[in-house]
């Protein structure tokens, strides 16, 4: 019958849609970071991970040596709102610090679910890299370790160490460039002697023999015998 041809493929469309928001639904595992009021991140704890290696929910982004000056514990980080995108979450973030030390820039870093530009992300794969800063009283008990906001690394040189080095260069440079001039005015010396001897061969002359001096003293005329009157 032509209702059952008509209708037979308006209940398929009709099943299938019913079913559709359970077919592409986000698993439990998967939220929006604008749906979270606050992070609890612990320094003895690892991120769950999915799709990249796990990581230390709390990293120090300073130079060693101020890094190592204090562990933090916990850090709480608190939803802030968002600025230009609805998952772009500003955060605030506090922790427990020795009044040498203040917390500098914080960044929480979480992975995307399916892709890094997901705005879905793995539950509980967020982490806070942060920085410390000397305050006014660090920088009175600690004066060799500077401002403390450098990168983390294996160490760094101290600036009389650097200055020395760029001394040195700057010393290379101005000695290699000072030997270049004399060079190129060398160069330029003998190209010019090199032009006037050649313009006299260009014109087909013949440079003027030099004169030559006669360097004998004149012979002496010995006066003849005069007789005696």
């Amino acid at each position: 019958m032509l209702l059952d041809r008509v209708l037979h493929p308006a209940v398929l469309f009709l099943f299938a849609v019913g079913f559709l928001p359970t077919a592409v639904a986000k698993p439990k595992d998967a939220i929006l970071l604008s749906d979270v009021q606050s992070l609890t991140l612990r320094a003895d704890r690892q991120t769950t991970h999915r799709r990249v290696p796990a990581a230390p929910q709390l990293k120090c982004v300073s130079h060693r040596s101020v890094c190592g000056l204090h562990k933090v514990d916990v850090m709480r980080c608190t939803n802030q709102g968002s600025s230009y995108g609805d998952e772009d979450i500003q955060w605030s973030c506090t922790a427990s610090l020795p009044p040498e030390l203040k917390l500098g820039s914080t960044e929480v870093v979480c992975e995307g679910y399916s892709s890094p530009q997901d705005p879905y992300v793995l539950k509980g794969s967020c982490g806070v890299e942060y920085k410390l800063i000397l305050t006014d009283e660090g920088h009175r008990r600690y004066p060799d370790l500077g401002g403390g906001g450098g990168s983390s690394g294996d160490g760094s040189l101290p600036t009389w160490v650097f200055w020395v080095f760029f001394t040195v260069v700057v010393v290379i440079i101005v000695g290699t460039t000072t030997r270049m001039t004399e060079a190129t005015a060398a160069s330029a010396a003998v190209g010019v002697l090199g032009a006037g001897l050649a313009v006299p061969a260009l014109l087909g002359l013949t440079p003027a023999p030099a004169l030559a001096l006669d360097t004998k003293a004149p012979a002496l005329v010995q006066p003849a015998d005069v007789e005696p009157l």
